[in-house]
């Protein structure tokens, strides 16, 4: 497993370069009046306080579907023919290959960690087993092979998913007619491939002026849940009903979007995660666009994994489903930007959709990343804030 171990991690590193290229000029939603109502949520709850019901709000039938999804690990690509090719805007024109080369990178990552899960030395020791048949069995290996980089227009693109599909082939000490270039790691060859990703995209001069112009920007945004913050009730315990209340009763889907953010990194958060899970599937499904979009979805991600699946490294990890949810938003993202072309926001906001990688299995101290991904985003949640 060296070779394994090279690159255990790493493409959580083509996130945040293909994130961070693209910033910000200082526009908001055009949702001003949009609202998702979710009233009838905050209804459930109060019934099952009064009733004393602890209700389920996912049935055990669709935890198992989702489960399904973790055997076949395949990201979503948006259509072989984009619907924006022709557009005069770049971001549009390209829209489709900066997503579906991450769609291909996260995919054929998965099928590996699959293969890694079922074969690596530590499964073995855990279920007290050797050699058992589906160990050998090439099918995992071949998804890898086989993953379908056709989706992708750009030849180049295409060359460097290939060679980064074979990297990882290589391995796994497979027959592919395969060498990696003297002192070069598949990091490199990862790094390589990023950097293909990131020329796809529109370029700016004055980053430094720009990346000011986004912090501001996104603080403004973040802040809007303390406007309704006011009317909470510091005192009362019921965190779950009043934030679901405050949330019904907002004027816009920034705010919204704002207030769940709030929510997401409560001291009390972890007390019934399931509800605020429940509140940001409705924003993330509604498809109005907000610049926090991206914020709000990867918040529900990494919840929706420890409440129903769990934290463990053998865990089911259903990407497939999220990824269904995060292509909507994507989607929600270019409809915007097809009306309001200048919105860097917006495009940095898809960015970040494309480029945030799969929930990983290995590599981490404790667990797949969920847990590193809710020590990053939601410190105060799980009492980290001061660490």
């Amino acid at each position: 497993m060296t070779k394994t171990r090279l690159i255990m991690k790493r493409l959580h590193f083509m996130m945040a370069s293909v994130a961070a290229l693209v910033l910000t000029a200082c526009q908001g939603s055009d949702n001003a009046s949009a609202l998702v109502d979710i009233s009838d949520l905050a209804a459930l709850y109060t019934d099952s306080i009064n009733s004393g019901y602890n209700l389920e709000l996912r049935s055990d039938d669709e935890v198992r579907a989702d489960t399904v999804d973790d055997v076949f690990p395949s990201m979503p690509t948006m259509d072989v023919e984009p619907r924006y090719e022709r557009s005069d805007n770049m971001f549009l024109k390209e829209a489709h290959d900066l997503f579906n080369t991450c769609a291909v990178a996260y995919d054929a990552w998965s099928w590996f960690e699959d293969y890694i899960r079922f074969s690596g030395d530590d499964y073995m020791e855990a279920n007290d087993v050797t050699n058992p048949e589906y160990m050998t069995d090439p099918w995992l290996i071949d998804r890898v092979r086989n993953t379908d980089i056709s989706v992708i227009s750009s030849s180049e693109l295409r060359a460097h998913a290939r060679n980064y599909i074979d990297s990882l082939l290589w391995t796994i000490d497979t027959d592919d007619d395969y060498e990696p270039v003297e002192g070069e790691t598949p990091e490199d060859i990862l790094a390589q491939f990023v950097t293909a990703v990131n020329a796809t995209l529109h370029p700016f001069a004055d980053k430094e002026v720009l990346a000011k112009t986004y912090e501001w920007k996104m603080n403004d945004l973040q802040n809007l849940a303390y406007v309704p913050m006011q009317h909470y009730d510091f005192k009362s315990d019921d965190m779950v009903g009043q934030m679901l209340r405050l949330m019904s009763e907002c004027k816009d889907f920034d705010t919204q979007c704002s207030l769940l953010l709030y929510w997401a990194d409560h001291d009390d958060v972890m007390k019934a995660p399931e509800w605020l899970v429940a509140a940001a599937q409705r924003l993330l499904e509604s498809g109005h666009y907000s610049p926090l979009l991206y914020d709000v979805w990867v918040r529900w991600r990494a919840l929706y994994q420890f409440c129903y699946h769990g934290s463990s490294t053998w865990s089911a990890i259903p990407n497939n489903y999220y990824n269904l949810i995060r292509l909507q938003c994507y989607e929600t993202c270019l409809k915007h930007i097809a009306s309001h072309p200048t919105d860097i926001i917006a495009m940095n906001c898809a960015t970040q959709l494309a480029g945030r990688s799969n929930i990983q299995r290995f590599g981490w101290m404790f667990g797949n990343s969920t847990s590193v991904e809710i020590n990053e985003l939601m410190p105060k949640a799980i009492g980290m804030e001061d660490e």
